[in-house]
């Protein structure tokens, strides 16, 4: 075992009694920001084949998932994988074709892109940073 891992695992076993309780907090949250809805119609066991970042930040309809999701665009689609502390969601890839109505919007007070997802079924805002990364792939209407 690294050392790294080492530290981790020893600093992070005496929380482990929590983690259902995590699960359970951030579980309106995700409902409530059409998370679990991505994740019933997108939910992709495959890794992210693209440009991918980790500890990025994204806002799913009304909730913002700081600096937790890992961030993925590749030509089948955008890779998300929503990680918050003590709760693991399914990773999601949404087809290009289903990505629409792009506008401009801001995030943390800088610039951002809003989609809607699968006509209406969420919003996503990303930062003009990983719009870029998004950019060539995308055919908006």
């Amino acid at each position: 075992m690294g050392t790294q891992r080492f530290w981790s695992t020893v600093l992070l076993a005496p929380l482990a009694p929590l983690f259902p309780v995590g699960a359970l907090i951030y579980s309106p949250f995700a409902r409530g920001s059409g998370l679990t809805r991505l994740i019933e119609r997108y939910a992709t066991d495959r890794p992210c084949s693209g440009n991918k970042l980790t500890w990025q930040t994204v806002q799913i309809g009304a909730v913002r998932w700081r600096r937790c999701v890992v961030f993925g665009a590749d030509p089948q689609g955008l890779y998300l994988k929503v990680s918050p502390f003590a709760a693991h969601y399914p990773a999601i890839l949404i087809p290009w074709s289903d990505l629409r109505f792009a506008r401009q919007t801001l995030l943390y007070w800088s610039k951002a892109m809003t989609l809607d997802v699968g006509a209406g079924l969420a919003e996503i805002t990303v930062p003009q940073r990983l719009w870029t990364l998004m950019e060539p792939y995308l055919k908006l209407s």
